[in-house]
């Protein structure tokens, strides 16, 4: 990873590997996609932009769910749901 960083929550979608949240370097936070074809890190933004750890992760068909945590900001823990569409589809009609 291109950040030391734990308590963070995980997910895969399309065999793209999504970390959210944790606790790292003190005033950074990326959420990170890892490319294991490629074997490639690329961060993605994300709603939060502050420290936030213990999130829980899940994936729905193409979105990427992250509920609870708590940010760095507070001091208990939060009940937020966020949703992240990962992955789009674009369809392009045949013209004949």
């Amino acid at each position: 990873m291109p950040e030391a960083r734990f308590a963070m929550g995980i997910a895969s979608i399309a065999d793209i590997i999504h970390i959210v949240g944790g606790d790292g370097q003190a005033g950074t936070f990326h959420a990170f996609e890892y490319f294991p074809q490629r074997d490639e890190w690329q961060s993605f933004e994300f709603p939060v932009t502050e420290l936030w750890h213990g999130p829980g992760v899940g994936v729905v068909e193409t979105n990427l769910h992250t509920f609870g945590g708590v940010r760095a900001s507070a001091s208990a823990p939060t009940r937020q749901h966020l949703v992240y569409q990962a992955i789009y589809t674009i369809f392009i009609p045949a013209i004949k």
